[in-house]
């Protein structure tokens, strides 16, 4: 959770329905995977259209995302319309790493196992 917040409605109001729905084969993957009580099948396929309009605004949560995955995530994704970015880890992640990488001191650090 980063130190400024996103407005929902304007989250809402500046969505770029051209560049939506192009993650229709991930959602669908992903339905399958819940269904299946496939966690890595979930993992790998999580997403979030948001983050198409919200990081146009928002840089700052693109590089939030990045950095999770660049420091040992298996994957990243805002939830919601923001500005929460949930980092998902492996058994073996080094927590405390990451939270000094990312440096929010709001940061909440689990992992899958």
């Amino acid at each position: 959770v980063p130190d400024f917040g996103v407005s929902t409605k304007e989250a809402y109001t500046k969505i770029d329905y051209g560049c939506i729905a192009h993650n229709l084969d991930k959602t669908a993957a992903m339905k399958k995977a819940f269904l299946e009580n496939d966690l890595d099948g979930v993992i790998g396929n999580v997403h979030n259209d948001f983050e198409l309009s919200v990081f146009k605004t928002f840089p700052k949560l693109q590089e939030i995302k990045k950095k999770l995955l660049d420091i040992g995530c298996i994957n990243a994704v805002m939830s919601g319309s923001g500005s929460t970015v949930i980092g998902i880890l492996d058994g073996n992640a080094d927590k405390e790493k990451i939270r000094s990488v990312i440096g929010y001191t709001t940061l909440f650090v689990s992992s899958k196992s």
